[in-house]
């Protein structure tokens, strides 16, 4: 049995912690796709997520602007190159603008009205907590986030979200 304990993130006001995980868990996305990744989050935007203003992360994806990096810009290369992605949301007129930055193939949409679960999913880590994908759920909220790299944790997440979202399918 592995004893990885998760880390627990707490976000306060004006601090960077969550941003910067998610930078360095999508820079890691990049350097090694999952072969499946979930996004689960009611309220979802088309947040700035790698800072690549300077060109340091250039070499990751060279035709990339010298600006941040997008959520929607991310999941798009990442979807051209054989990850499949899954994005649970929820049926808002709030995510209808991150819904069409994110019409493309190898996605899996699915909504459901009264979700408040959230969580992001990769082949190894499991981000949950109380926070949206949204620029006041990383940014300016009081928020808490656990980092599981736990291979039975995240296995039976995995097998949680596959069977829990089926019967929600767009």
């Amino acid at each position: 049995m592995n004893n990885i304990q998760p880390r627990q993130i707490r976000n306060r006001q004006a601090t960077r912690f969550l941003p910067d995980l998610l930078q360095s868990i999508f820079i890691g996305e990049l350097l090694a796709p999952s072969e499946e990744l979930w996004l689960v989050s009611p309220w979802i935007s088309d947040i700035p997520i790698i800072n690549n203003e300077a060109g340091q992360f250039r070499s990751l994806v060279p035709e990339w602007d010298l600006a941040p990096i997008r959520l929607s810009q991310i999941l798009q290369h990442l979807a051209k190159h054989s990850t499949k992605i899954h994005i649970a949301m929820r049926d808002e007129k709030h995510n209808e603008p991150f819904l069409k930055y994110t019409e493309m193939n190898g996605v899996e949409m699915y909504l459901a009205p009264l979700l408040h679960e959230k969580g992001l999913l990769g082949d190894d880590y499991f981000l949950s907590g109380s926070f949206n994908l949204t620029f006041n759920g990383i940014t300016l909220n009081d928020e808490i986030a656990h980092l599981y790299t736990d291979k039975a944790i995240i296995a039976a997440n995995r097998i949680s979200f596959n069977e829990c979202w089926r019967e929600c399918k767009t």
